[in-house]
């Protein structure tokens, strides 16, 4: 108590030390259907995670039903009926993950998702990187998790130990209803917030007809609102608005603030964070979910391998089915439009995300030239709403299963790998209501990022390897 009311005393008594973001924002861009064909780019680098993934190309994707739209809905899934060989000349399942072709500086983006993935042998992402060596450029994780078990973890990742996020909540200052898990926002592990609401990931999200994810990154920090299907939605969130007022979203579920030194006084959004990409991603295991396999109550599916290659009945709610992504900047400031230069050359290089060290850079390929070319690209970041296109019905899933190609990953690690058990009587049901309890021992004294990560099983391994997703 006496903490709270020291930093909030400080905050009345003292100047503030940059200056607070602006809380009016305009849309700028509106992606539904169609549209992500021509605003996000498919890629196919090896898998980051050392999972068992083939990322497969736009054409590839959209031939095999594993893309498609109906309506102004986009779905991208994977692979739900083939066995896959267990051969080093075989990468993996065939997935989906797709960037954006805009780099955005500024921005309030509000994803509209009706379902997520979820079930054993998945780590799926909702995400925004940066550019240059990873985290130069900051890395910041919307929906992250493994297993469709426990909860949905926000996390941000930056090159530096300045930026943290306060142990205590600060009313006035730093309110939200998420706990706080690692404080210090420093490299693998980064500073990471949870949801307590279970209606916010996986199964019961998915059964709940999903709901309004809310990001804001921007001087004053970054920042994440959830709205369920049939809660309180505010109007402008609901009906997508042309101008959303910050003030008027409510309480948030994470908060990460800059200003006023309370996240450090070296950690300065303009120094440390570069203009960021939009990613979604559907990996197929990975180190991760290989290390909270067991804690999350998957281990009578057998291993997480043979399900991810022989069991495909069981990944088919593996998908992402998107209703909307709306992109809002200051209202008519143009530091919302990103250094499209440094964004091409970043491109150009595989900075875009880097893979390991250990496997090729990264390919991008670009969506067809037949793709609405009449269109303006993204990459521009005009501050007029891109106008939807035209959608159509999802090409059927071919019944023959293509060649894949690409290097095998390294054996996997033990399932236990950076396990401490902690999570034994944890159920990982992703219909647990919302079972927060993997951390109720953890006091999150860790503003050095000392701490085991006990809690959820593989977060110690986290720690080394998520830099690879």
């Amino acid at each position: 108590m006496f903490t709270i009311l020291l930093l909030a005393a400080l905050a009345a008594a003292s100047p503030i030390k940059t200056k607070r973001a602006q809380k009016t924002w305009g849309l700028f861009q509106t992606t539904m259907g169609e549209d992500f064909y021509r605003d996000f780019d498919f890629v196919t680098f090896d898998d980051p995670t050392k999972g068992k993934t083939n990322y497969v190309d736009q054409d590839t994707a959209r031939n095999r039903g594993l893309a498609w739209t109906r309506g102004n809905q986009f779905g991208m899934t994977c692979d739900t009926s083939s066995i896959v060989p267990n051969d080093t000349s075989v990468r993996g399942r065939d997935s989906v993950r797709i960037h954006s072709k805009g780099w955005y500086g500024e921005v309030l983006v509000v994803a509209d998702i009706a379902h997520m993935p979820t079930g054993c042998g998945t780590w799926p992402a909702y995400w925004t990187n940066g550019y240059g060596p990873w985290p130069a450029g900051g890395e910041f994780d919307i929906i992250e998790g493994t297993n469709g078990g426990w909860g949905n973890r926000i996390t941000l990742h930056t090159d530096t130990d300045k930026c943290s996020i306060p142990k205590t909540k600060v009313p006035g200052m730093s309110d939200f209803s998420g706990d706080v898990k690692i404080s210090n926002c420093f490299g693998g592990p980064g500073c990471s917030i949870q949801d307590p609401n279970p209606k916010a990931w996986a199964a019961p999200f998915n059964a709940n007809g999903g709901g309004w994810y809310v990001m804001r990154r921007n001087r004053g920090g970054y920042a994440v609102w959830f709205y369920e299907r049939n809660g309180n939605v505010p109007d402008a969130i609901k009906n997508g608005w042309g101008t959303v007022d910050e003030d008027a979203l409510g309480l948030k579920v994470a908060d990460f603030p800059f200003w006023n030194g309370i996240a450090g006084d070296g950690c300065d959004f303009s120094q440390e964070f570069t203009d960021h990409q939009i990613i979604f991603n559907i990996a197929m295991g990975g180190q991760w979910a290989e290390a909270n396999y067991k804690n999350q109550g998957c281990e009578s599916q057998g291993s997480i391998y043979d399900l991810i290659l022989n069991q495909p009945e069981k990944l088919t709610e593996a998908y992402f089915l998107i209703n909307s992504l709306r992109i809002y900047g200051p209202d008519g400031d143009a530091a919302a439009t990103p250094d499209a230069a440094a964004a091409a050359a970043a491109q150009a290089t595989g900075a875009v995300q880097p893979p390991p060290a250990d496997t090729p850079a990264a390919t991008v390929n670009s969506s067809p030239a037949d793709a609405n070319p009449t269109s303006s690209s993204t990459s521009t970041m005009t501050s007029t709403v891109t106008a939807p296109a035209q959608p159509t019905q999802p090409a059927p899933q071919s019944t023959t299963e293509p060649a894949l190609g690409g290097a095998g990953p390294p054996a996997p690690v033990d399932d236990n790998s950076g396990d401490d058990g902690d999570d034994s009587g944890d159920s990982g049901d992703s219909g647990d209501s919302g079972d927060s309890g993997d951390d109720s021992g953890d006091n999150i004294d860790n503003s050095d990022n000392s701490d085991n990560r006990s809690d959820d099983g593989g977060w110690r391994g986290y720690w080394n390897w998520h830099w690879h997703k």
